[in-house]
């Protein structure tokens, strides 16, 4: 909606800029020479230089894109790898935890087994 509105103005304003600007002006270009609108050839000549500084920025922009996409797709990996370690540490943590139910099981056993052998001596 804004951008809509701010359309409108900028069509306003150059209406209003070539209704006060009908004078008959002469161009010449190098071989090339008319009679126009002076509105009409300073729109035009505005026009002529935005494409040109768009086509003079295209390699940039095109440049970014490329940039932008060789970023997301390191994003991804990085993200896959990030779950994958994220996964490996939760195994981990899970061995670990296994680990230490054997070893204290087998210390509870080994201790049993320590004073069930040291008992029958009197």
């Amino acid at each position: 909606m804004v951008f809509i509105l701010f359309a409108l103005l900028i069509a306003l304003v150059a209406i209003i800029f070539a209704l006060q600007n009908f004078l008959v002006v002469p161009v010449t270009f190098i071989f090339w020479h008319f009679d126009g609108n002076l509105a009409l050839v300073l729109l035009g000549a505005l026009a002529v230089g935005l494409l040109i500084g768009l086509l003079a920025a295209l390699p940039a922009l095109v440049r970014g894109r490329i940039t932008i996409g060789g970023h997301r797709k390191k994003l991804s990996t990085t993200e896959k790898e990030r779950d994958d370690y994220k996964q490996r540490a939760e195994t981990a943590e899970k061995e670990v935890k296994e680990l230490e139910e054997q070893t204290a099981s087998l210390s509870a056993a080994l201790d049993q087994y320590q004073s069930g052998v040291q008992a029958p001596k009197k």
